[in-house]
């Protein structure tokens, strides 16, 4: 059975992202000075205006519930309570739910309530509409609420997030600022510079990455590290751009000036999950 979420249950995302920048400005939790930063940050990240303020510090994370469940029309719902999220469904992974940040909290004439981290993210709710065959109603939750709601229905007190541990970062820094990872990437860059290329791809794969750079508006394959030593290069990349090297859910953004062939050149760093 296919099942697609009905156009009224979709939101628009404009109109939502409208209403929010106007509430932010109204409850004066940003000066209007500061919306072109707000929107070129939420821009370049590929993230809902919201969070975006969060990671800025110009709002807490209440306060961006309060804003979206006014912007979105959405319910938020209350997750302290562990009796509120014992609806099990066997369809449901644990994984899916904890990469999706997703959480089913129980029914509703029929249809599931599902406490969602990003209101905008209509496959994770198609995907639970169509793994059960049943309408999905969503509503606001924190990330974190979220998490130790399936922290304990893991039977668990401490949910294991998909950012890297403590011990894998540090070998990841160690292998990042060892000779090959350092010799790929000023090879990388200084190719990319004497090419007058515009842009630098570096794409997961199955196995390793592809590399591609930007030249007259077209994309060129390039060099790409051994399958090994992807996750040095990539880890290297965020640390010389001050970004977290453990961090593979969230968007990032960042910069690296560089001396290459001679001269200084500033690269700007995006990763996209």
């Amino acid at each position: 059975m296919h099942l697609t979420l009905d156009s009224s249950e979709r939101l628009d995302r404009q109109k939502a992202e409208q209403r929010c920048l106007a509430l932010l400005v109204e409850r004066q939790l940003i000066q209007e000075s500061q919306c072109a930063r707000l929107l070129d940050a939420s821009q370049s990240n590929n993230m809902a205006l919201a969070p975006t303020a969060v990671r800025l510090g110009l709002v807490e994370e209440q306060q961006v519930l309060e804003i979206w469940a006014q912007s979105t029309g959405l319910e938020v719902f209350d997750l302290n309570v562990e009796e509120d999220t014992e609806l099990m469904l066997p369809e449901l992974k644990f994984e899916f739910l904890s990469d999706a940040r997703v959480v089913p909290i129980g029914e509703r004439n029929d249809a599931i309530l599902l406490a969602v981290a990003d209101p905008y993210d209509d496959f994770a709710v198609n995907a639970v509409a169509q793994a059960t065959g049943r309408p999905v109603l969503r509503g606001l939750a924190s990330s974190s609420a979220i998490e130790q709601a399936l922290a304990r229905r893991n039977g668990n007190h401490e949910i294991e997030r998909t950012t890297l541990g403590g011990d894998e970062a540090d070998r990841l820094k160690d292998l990042a600022n060892a000779a090959p990872a350092v010799r790929f990437l000023d090879q990388l860059l200084r190719a990319a510079v004497d090419a007058n290329a515009t842009d630098i791809h570096i794409e997961p794969r199955t196995h390793g990455i592809t590399v591609r750079i930007r030249v007259d508006g077209m994309l060129r394959d390039a060099a790409a590290p051994e399958p090994t030593l992807a996750p040095a290069v990539v880890s290297r990349i965020k640390i010389l751009s001050g970004l977290d090297v453990a961090e593979r859910r969230l968007p990032q953004d960042g910069r690296i000036k560089l001396i290459v062939g001679g001269r200084p050149v500033d690269f700007r760093v995006s990763t996209i999950p």
